[in-house]
């Protein structure tokens, strides 16, 4: 990364500051311009800094620079500078593309919930096909029928929570990330072919600026180095006075390149506000939508759980209803062998 403070070109002080006596019979330039012509150089620091071309605060004076949206964390507020060989947009493309891939794994997760749901469904259900503990009677034998069959149940509620899972949970998030990717990719490279022109505009512009100020440096000296002789002949003030004039227009010619520079750099600066609004909205959208379909996930997990828990309350109702007394009661009706015990013999 290239970086060097810069500022705007100063004349040198090596004039004079006697005028000749013949200024006065001839034509001279602008008095006010000859005067910024013979300013010393600003000793102060330096307010700015360019790195890769582009003109940044010192980071001790902001420039009178606010946030965007101060407290908000917003993408427009924290991506202007680039980090190692990325820039902010690179970055900001990159969270984007690992956001998506979390996505697709968030549903590859839910999918594979879904297979194990449903295992485990078949498995409740063939459990409750099994003819285990049917031979049971009376009170205890309905309690445990009434057992199975709310095992039945739980079977079914798994087997919907399964399917549930996958098409209401799953499938939108790998619709989602499937439709939006695709048309999100062009908006990405038309933002970064934008970005990449503005840049180059920029370093373009920043070349002439460059050029312009060694221009005006070097007009500057050739004014210092006439105006020391200027005094001696009519011919010599006339060459320094054309030296002025020419250092003039280079002046010129350097504020209308850094105005170019600088028109180049706020264009920039407005598209890739556009591009990290939009980038932000993306992955707002991405995280409320992933919120959303993980509320979902419990909510459709809950209705599992009610459904389980009713039958459990139903199963313990008739697991109280079981009675020892009443069901020897049924066993001795149906296979007692008398009440008359053997007495003695007479």
């Amino acid at each position: 990364m290239v970086e060097r403070t810069w500022t705007l070109p100063t004349t040198n002080n090596n004039v004079a500051s006697a005028q000749p006596a013949q200024t006065a019979k001839t034509k001279s330039p602008d008095r006010e311009e000859r005067k910024s012509l013979r300013k010393k150089p600003s000793l102060k620091r330096p307010t700015t800094v360019v790195r890769n071309f582009m003109t940044f605060p010192n980071a001790d004076s902001r420039h009178g620079q606010t946030l965007f949206n101060p407290g908000q964390y917003s993408y427009c507020d924290h991506f202007w500078d680039d980090k190692e060989d990325l820039t902010g947009l690179d970055i900001l493309i990159g969270r984007y593309t690992f956001g998506r891939a979390v996505c697709k794994e968030m549903a590859d997760f839910v999918r594979e919930r879904a297979i194990i749901e449903d295992v485990y469904a078949k498995s409740l259900a063939k459990l409750a096909a099994s003819i285990y503990g049917d031979q049971e009677e009376g009170t205890l034998g309905r309690a445990w029928k009434h057992l199975k069959t709310k095992l039945q149940e739980e079977a079914s509620a798994h087997q919907a929570f399964a399917v549930k899972l996958v098409n209401k949970v799953q499938k939108p998030i790998q619709t989602k990330v499937a439709e939006e990717q695709k048309a999100d990719k062009k908006m990405h490279d038309q933002f970064k072919d934008l970005l990449h022109e503005d840049r180059k505009a920029v370093s373009s512009s920043f070349a002439l600026v460059e050029k312009a100020r060694e221009s005006v440096a070097e007009k500057q000296k050739a004014v210092g180095e006439k105006e020391i002789t200027a005094q001696q002949s009519s011919k010599a003030l006339d060459k320094y006075e054309k030296a002025v004039k020419k250092t003039v227009q280079a002046g010129h010619g350097h504020r209308k390149a850094v105005e170019t520079y600088n028109a180049s750099q706020r264009k920039w600066v407005d598209d890739m506000v556009s591009a990290c609004s939009t980038l932000e909205k993306q992955e707002v959208d991405r995280v409320e939508f992933t919120k959303k379909q993980i509320m979902l996930y419990v909510f459709l997990r809950k209705e599992v759980n009610e459904i389980c828990e009713k039958a459990m309350e139903e199963i313990v109702s008739k697991v109280d209803e079981v009675d020892a007394h009443k069901d020897r009661k049924l066993f001795i009706d149906k296979c007692g062998t008398g009440s008359l015990r053997p007495v003695d013999m007479p």
